[in-house]
């Protein structure tokens, strides 16, 4: 007697769809070693905070707008006072004590250690902000030990907080981020336009140095750092009180301007377009052409900076 072949069981659609979705997140998804969350390693762009709570530090970030500073200290200064011959002295260089300021956070290492990560931190967080429009500081709160199958032992942030550096003179000030809200925009805007009128003023002053010597300085950045810096957060920029601002920084070097065409000097742009694809493609997976870039650029910076003449 001939057996009866089983018969295959139809799957639902929703349980197709709901395969399909699992089998993409498992290709996506990075579950290596190099994957952050999964192995946290403490670098150069990393601080371990000590002798807090993770929740006395989410509490305390939470209810203080202000934020909470690091401990501030700067590297022993060495000088040399010419005393070894006269007073028979070896060492003619007297070290002075370091400079050491207490703050609400330290870390695992010296002070000095210490402003040195977070230096290094502060420059990763502005290349991202400037070249991605992304805010990357997030505060790990809690962290788990855990042991690989091949026994190594692994550690992995339990909770990610968005936050904040900023510089309150001497600290460095941790802030918990808060996106949307009316303080935080505040202070993104004043930073874009900070960046909006350094960059401006030196492209400016690169023309005015060409008309001394018969080479110039690469560009190419600054123009693309304005292009995306403009038009992803045009919204926030605060047009008032803009051209006394770029007005002010020229000033300080010297440099002076009549309206928005100076910071599009023909031989400026020239250059740009010939180091255009050198300075860029190494670094910036898709950039525009030198021509879409000022096209979308000339009529912004002509409304932050008025009508010329």
């Amino acid at each position: 007697m001939a057996s009866k072949m089983a018969r295959p069981t139809r799957q639902s659609p929703k349980s197709r769809v709901a395969d399909v979705l699992t089998g993409w997140q498992d290709r996506l998804l990075q579950l290596d070693r190099r994957k952050g969350l999964l192995n946290f390693r403490t670098r150069t762009t990393a601080a371990k905070i000590v002798d807090w709570l993770p929740d006395r530090i989410f509490a305390s970030l939470s209810g203080n707008t202000a934020g909470l500073r690091f401990d501030y200290a700067e590297p022993p200064v060495r000088r040399n006072w010419g005393l070894t011959e006269e007073y028979g002295i070896d060492e003619a260089e007297v070290e002075d004590p370091p400079l050491f300021v207490p703050g609400d956070l330290s870390s695992d290492g010296t002070p000095v250690e210490l402003q040195r990560r977070l230096r290094n931190l502060m420059r990763r967080t502005n290349e991202f902000r400037e070249e991605q429009g992304l805010s990357v500081p997030y505060l790990a709160l809690g962290l788990l030990e855990w042991v690989d199958t091949d026994g190594r032992v692994l550690t992995s942030p339990l909770l990610l907080l968005p936050c904040e550096l900023e510089r309150t003179s001497p600290h460095l000030a941790l802030r918990r981020r808060r996106p949307g809200g009316q303080h935080n925009s505040g202070r993104q805007a004043e930073k874009r336009l900070e960046v909006v009128a350094e960059k401006l003023r030196a492209t400016r002053q690169q023309v005015e140095r060409l008309e001394n010597r018969s080479w110039m300085r690469n560009r190419a950045r600054d123009y693309y750092d304005l292009w995306r810096v403009m038009g992803n957060c045009w919204d926030l920029l605060g047009l008032e009180n803009f051209l006394d601002r770029i007005r002010s920084k020229c000033r300080l070097r010297d440099v002076d301007f009549e309206g928005p065409e100076d910071f599009f000097d023909q031989r400026m742009v020239d250059d740009v377009e010939r180091r255009w694809e050198a300075s860029l493609g190494p670094l910036i997976a898709d950039f525009p052409s030198v021509a879409t870039l000022m096209d979308e650029l000339r009529p912004r910076v002509e409304a932050l900076c008025g009508p010329e003449g």
